[in-house]
């Protein structure tokens, strides 16, 4: 039986902490090891985690001299030091739907088997929800106009991320293409699927919500819904839009050359693509 590894990062997360671990253990498909990396907690974080390794001993906690790596530098360095032959990453916050390794296992293999030896990562959608697991969409694509048929090429990830961490599987294959990390990868999801896509791996997601995606005003990226108020904003705020773009544009340069006119184009054309705009060639 191949292992699979959930790599969970906390910090100071008492509050939610229990829930989604209760989640993980109410999986439908038990085969898989938790890594823990604690990012310096100060509050009751460390006992609730020993308190859940009393009773499974699956969870796993790794020791970590350097605090203060934030989620990036957290998920990175579980990456990096643990072995398995399947990786999900583990938001400390959220609640996984009972049949999310299941499903996403089941998905994954059948890709595998499409592209025998192929580096693939796998995702999948979300709900919305708030701090206490109220709905607020049921569909983080349709919120965000998140449109996953055109994010599997380098282009169109490059200008907009489908692959939420909190909801990929990447196989061994793709570890190995996205290590090492650049330093000017923003997160650690984008950069592995824009690896795996700049490679010819395999990037397939399946419709549907995993997780409840917990939103509680502490989120370190969280939901931003994309309408007319999200695009003045941003034309309000020329100076930070810049500074988002140009470091969006930078990480992908880390994998292949890229110029601004081809970044410009994507992101007109798929800022079209998601209002539904029909598309028009401009050169």
């Amino acid at each position: 039986m191949s292992e699979i590894a959930l790599l969970l990062t906390t910090y100071n997360s008492e509050k939610h902490l229990r829930p989604q671990l209760d989640s993980l253990f109410s999986q439908s498909w038990q085969d898989f090891k938790i890594y823990v990396h604690d990012d310096g907690s100060n509050d009751d974080t460390l006992q609730i985690l020993a308190e859940y390794q009393q009773k499974y001993p699956q969870l796993i906690l790794l020791k970590d001299p350097q605090a203060g790596r934030l989620a990036k530098g957290s998920f990175i360095w579980l990456l990096e030091n643990t072995e398995a032959d399947y990786y999900m990453f583990c938001d400390h916050d959220d609640v996984w739907l009972d049949d999310k390794i299941e499903k996403t296992y089941s998905k994954m293999l059948d890709c595998e088997q499409a592209g025998p030896g192929q580096a693939v990562v796998i995702n999948t959608d979300l709900k919305v929800v708030d701090e206490q697991l109220n709905e607020i969409n049921p569909s983080f694509w349709a919120f965000n106009k998140i449109k996953p048929s055109l994010l599997k090429s380098f282009d169109y990830l490059t200008v907009c991320n489908a692959f939420t961490g909190c909801t990929m599987m990447i196989n061994r294959a793709a570890k190995e293409l996205a290590l090492p990390v650049s330093e000017k990868a923003l997160m650690h999801d984008k950069w592995i699927a824009l690896k795996v896509a700049a490679e010819g791996g395999i990037l397939d997601y399946l419709e549907e919500a995993t997780v409840l995606y917990r939103q509680h005003g502490e989120n370190q990226i969280g939901a931003r819904k994309i309408g007319l108020s999200h695009y003045l904003k941003q034309l309000c705020s020329l100076t930070e839009t810049w500074k988002e773009n140009r470091a969006t544009l930078e990480m992908s340069r880390a994998i292949l050359k890229y110029s601004w006119a081809k970044y410009l184009y994507y992101k007109l054309l798929y800022a079209l693509k998601r209002s539904r705009v029909q598309s028009f060639p401009l050169f």
